[in-house]
């Protein structure tokens, strides 16, 4: 078909709608597309993060009241030094003791039986317990300045109904010498 007959043909009219159309949705109606795909991803990102912070917001709200409470610049009370432990039950005793002083919740310290049966004098003890951040800050500034508690292994933080939940694993020498700084 020429272009002659092309301009008389009868259905020049309606092809010529169906180029634009195919040309409309190519020059916009596609990039629109492209770009409300990517807006309803960045909406759906920003919900989650919205979801996340209403999760959440408890909790920096508890842990904001406690950093106010107990002061910013809480220092040790002076002579926390504790006497190294000569058992493990004084051991045990010395950290629950400690997680307690620093107001911890649900102190509970276990000795990890692999560690107790050798003739090594170092233990590891799994701990949990829960309370406001601060508080464990506390518990694990005096721990650790111990030069009985010989390292600190693992710590694993979760949030909690009420307040935040800790799991600590700290190595401690009981009898004998006491080796290393805590830390």
């Amino acid at each position: 078909m020429t272009l002659q007959q092309f301009r008389s043909s009868p259905y020049r009219i309606p092809v010529l709608a169906l180029v634009a159309i195919a040309a409309l949705t190519l020059l916009v109606i596609m990039p629109l597309m492209n770009q409300t795909s990517r807006t309803e991803a960045e909406n759906a990102q920003l919900a989650t993060l919205i979801d996340m912070q209403k999760a959440f917001s408890p909790l920096v709200s508890t842990m904001k009241g406690d950093m106010g409470r107990l002061g910013k610049h809480t220092t040790l009370p002076a002579g926390t030094e504790v006497a190294p432990p000569s058992s493990l039950t004084e051991g045990l005793t010395a950290l629950q003791q400690m997680a307690t002083a620093a107001s911890l919740r649900g102190v509970r310290f276990v000795p990890l039986a692999e560690s107790v049966l050798g003739s090594n004098e170092l233990v590891r003890l799994d701990g949990t317990m829960d309370g406001p951040l601060e508080a464990f800050r506390l518990f694990m500034l005096q721990a650790t300045s111990q030069r009985w508690v010989t390292r600190v292994e693992q710590l694993e933080v979760t949030a909690g109904p009420q307040s935040p939940m800790y799991k600590v694993s700290v190595w401690i020498q009981v009898g004998g010498t006491t080796k290393g700084n805590g830390g």
